[in-house]
């Protein structure tokens, strides 16, 4: 009774502290072990001097089952006196750390990592643990501090290919077929949310008259509405029991980013209001909650009111209650990748719309990350560190933001400034032993080799074909065909349950997009006009461009266009391109004609 009432009161106090204060109180969760200290590039000698093993609670700041570990587990007094004796102890927000998320997010949060003093991972365990399932792991762990698992160096010495092989192709395939649930929609997985590849192959395949595909689409589409704050809007992080009506509650950047993007995207194929409404929803939330005075973009918010406890019943509320009780913490670290994310995201809802009010919110974040986050070679910091190795994440994001706002604008120096950031990622990330890129810079991993992933590659293989498309260079292709070499084997896709991404970049990477070009002066008001009624195309695949011929040749110049007299619109696609297009209305009927189903 006394305890239920103690918390009851603590309940009381952090709501009124997150009204005052905003303040994220899991950084005040309780705990017997410790001191815990940050990653570092001097850790595993330190164990070896010392004999002691390395544990690392790879965390979250908005994660459920993170505070719960803290209050029941590392408050134990057995795994306390365990941990302390025995353990240099390491805790690091992933979100901090994108080279840590990368290698081991298919853990969970928490993620909790146990390294022998030479570096190598002992143990390897997803989610909460409770004291009893924690102590005998890490009793074993000290008793035969031997690696359990096979290194990745295998993997990474493929060769590179130019394409995506047949045989992986079918198997892709065969595995996406097996994997999406057509029943009540999305994956076969224990939880639900929209698996952005997979969404958006299904969404591809749709638009071409794939009524298979069409109809998992809009299943997944519709149930995952579920997961929609109706309150704030916002998209929860997913549902969990195999079904779309248990929601954990947190709100992150790439669940923000993917729905925002394929709602646009389903939107713009099956034209049902609804799916830009939904769009729109989760915009209004990082707009209102997830966005500074500054224009960039914050990382999170919690899932709980109150650390730990769950908050099912604080979600059921509307707006006036729960602020009465206060408002989930938000992460306002603002990192160059999450920004990257939001430019990307609000660019898409602008290209669907035509509403300036996304394009502005992209345009301010990608350039208070150009100001605050550039690199003088090129890359993007995560951070304020200045001095910290690069991550992967940043610069690919910030590639993909950028090079979308040069699509939705014309602007080139969008353009140069993508080209700018997959050229460091080319210096800086590749695999010198074969095929991929690495997750993270050798220098500051603190003793571990840096991880090559199969979802960084996939993306990488995609912004590097569209950049070589826009500027016909043929080091991005090369590019691609490396990142898609290290994603396109057979031992690395068994990392997921389906990955249609690899199809979808194969694909990509043997095909022209379509290419939809204006050509006139930018302050002319007939060559806007037509610029304009390019936007909503029904593929993510595309090549949209405006070329005044006052700023010299187009970055490609594929295509010889003639000089007119005045603005016109052309359309390219397989192979052929249009005659000069001069009205708005007709452009809009071309494009129609392009992107009809077969």
């Amino acid at each position: 009774m006394l305890r239920n009432a103690s918390r009851a009161r603590l309940a009381a106090l952090a709501s009124a502290l997150l009204v005052l204060l905003w303040v994220p109180l899991a950084l005040a969760a309780p705990t017997l072990t410790g001191p815990w200290e940050g990653w570092s590039d001097g850790l595993f000698k330190r164990a070896a001097q010392q004999k002691k093993l390395v544990l690392l609670d790879l965390e979250a700041r908005w994660c459920h089952w993170c505070h719960v570990m803290d209050e029941e587990t590392y408050s134990n007094q057995r795994v306390a006196e365990i941990l302390n004796k025995n353990f240099i102890l390491v805790r690091v927000d992933q979100d901090s750390r994108p080279d840590l998320s990368a290698r081991y997010k298919d853990y969970g949060w928490p993620a909790t990592i146990i390294f022998n003093s030479k570096g190598e991972e002992i143990e390897k365990l997803s989610g909460f643990q409770s004291p009893d399932e924690f102590l005998p792991v890490l009793q074993a762990a000290i008793a035969d501090p031997k690696p359990r698992e096979p290194s990745q160096t295998a993997l990474s010495k493929a060769d590179v290919v130019s394409s995506l092989p047949d045989g992986i192709r079918t198997l892709v395939t065969a595995d996406h077929a097996k994997a999406v649930d057509r029943e009540i929609g999305g994956l076969k997985t224990s939880h639900r949310y929209l698996d952005p590849d997979s969404v958006e192959f299904g969404i591809t395949r749709a638009a071409t008259g794939d009524k298979e595909n069409a109809q998992w689409v809009i299943k997944t589409l519709d149930a995952n509405e579920k997961l929609i704050d109706p309150v704030w809007g916002g998209v929860y992080q997913y549902s969990t029991r195999r079904g779309w009506d248990h929601p954990h509650f947190e709100k992150i950047m790439p669940s923000q980013m993917a729905n925002i993007r394929l709602y646009a995207f389903a939107y713009r194929v099956f034209g049902e209001d609804r799916y830009l409404k939904d769009a729109r929803t989760v915009a209004l939330y990082l707009n209102s909650f997830l966005r500074g005075e500054n224009g960039a973009y914050f990382t999170s918010q919690d899932a709980d009111i109150v650390p730990g406890q769950h908050s099912d019943e604080y979600f059921s509320l509307g707006d006036e209650d729960r602020r009465a009780r206060g408002i989930p913490a938000v992460d306002e670290h603002q990192y160059a990748r999450e920004n990257g994310m939001a430019a990307l995201a609000m660019t898409d809802l602008y290209l669907t719309t035509g509403e300036t009010q996304y394009l502005n919110a992209a345009t301010a974040a990608a350039k208070w990350v150009m100001a605050n986050r550039r690199r003088p070679d090129g890359g993007f910091r995560h951070g304020d560190g200045s001095s910290e190795a690069p991550y992967l994440a940043d610069t690919l994001w910030m590639g993909r933001g950028l090079l979308a706002l040069y699509a939705a604008t014309g602007d080139r120096s969008f353009l140069e400034s993508a080209r700018q950031a997959v050229d460091f990622i080319r210096r800086e990330f590749p695999n010198p032993e074969g095929a991929g890129f690495f997750s993270s810079s050798p220098r500051g991993s603190g003793g571990l080799k840096p991880a090559i992933r199969l979802d960084d590659n996939i993306v990488l293989a995609r912004l590097a074909n569209e950049l070589f498309r826009y500027t016909g260079d043929e080091q991005y292709r090369a590019t691609a065909a490396r990142a898609l070499s290290y994603a396109a084997q057979r031992q690395v896709l068994t990392e997921s349950i389906s990955e249609p991404g690899v199809i979808l970049a194969g694909e990509e990477l043997a095909s022209d997009p379509p290419h939809v070009t204006t050509v006139g002066p930018k302050g002319d008001a007939v060559a806007q006009s037509l610029f304009a009624s390019t936007r909503k195309l029904p593929a993510m695949y595309v090549r949209r461009e405006w070329w005044d011929r006052a700023e010299g040749p187009m970055p490609n110049p594929d295509v010889q266009y003639p000089a007119l007299p005045k603005a016109a619109g052309f359309v390219c696609a397989n192979k052929r391109c249009s005659l000069p297009i001069f009205a708005a209305d007709e452009l809009r009927s071309r494009i129609a004609e392009v992107f009809k189903p077969k």
